[in-house]
């Protein structure tokens, strides 16, 4: 049996996931794996200028998330609160809908694979399901379902409520199976 959902608790996601990550003490650098050799925010600002022109060794991403951890995502204090806060009611939603032997299918990413070109520092919303469940610790697997018209890997991602990590896993694999699972890419 399966139904729809609608989840109220996904229209503020960004917000509440970067109120969480930016609420965590001692984190390392995404960057240089340490706490020691953090990057200060002009650093950081430099190097991404650097990534976008394609002068870094450092792909934008990391480096734009690395910033947003160093600034609280310019979220206030009092309203970080008030997202974390919201964070647990969707933790707590999402653990009583699912249950023990729900899931939930969600795109893995907003489009199909891009060829790096560094596009994807202007897609931060793309990467929502996936930030979001990781924040949640929701266990979440990728479903390869094949190539879109243009060669690139196409997929969604199967979500089950936390420990039940082997019901996500043999959902994927069921699903991976039925749709033809992983393709090799073409050569370009």
């Amino acid at each position: 049996m399966y139904f729809q959902v609608k989840i109220q608790g996904f229209k503020n996601a960004i917000e509440m996931c970067l109120s969480s990550l930016a609420n965590i003490k001692g984190l390392p650098s995404i960057i240089t794996q340490s706490i020691e050799n953090k990057p200060n925010k002009v650093e950081l600002i430099k190097e991404i200028t650097r990534s976008l022109v394609g002068l870094s060794p450092n792909t934008s991403m990391p480096l734009f998330v690395e910033l947003m951890i160093q600034v609280n995502a310019f979220i206030p204090s009092e309203q970080a609160k008030e997202w974390r806060s919201e964070l647990k009611n969707l933790h707590a939603e999402l653990t009583r809908l699912l249950g023990t032997n729900g899931v939930l299918f969600l795109p893995t990413y907003h489009k199909t694979a891009n060829f790096f070109n560094g596009s994807s520092f202007l897609n931060i919303s793309g990467v929502l399901f996936m930030l979001l469940f990781n924040v949640l610790g929701f266990p979440a697997t990728h479903v390869p379902m094949g190539l879109d018209r243009k060669g690139l890997p196409v997929g969604f991602q199967v979500v089950a409520a936390p420990y039940m990590d082997k019901l996500c896993l043999q959902v994927a694999a069921e699903l991976e199976g039925a749709f033809g699972g992983w393709v090799q890419p073409q050569e370009s």
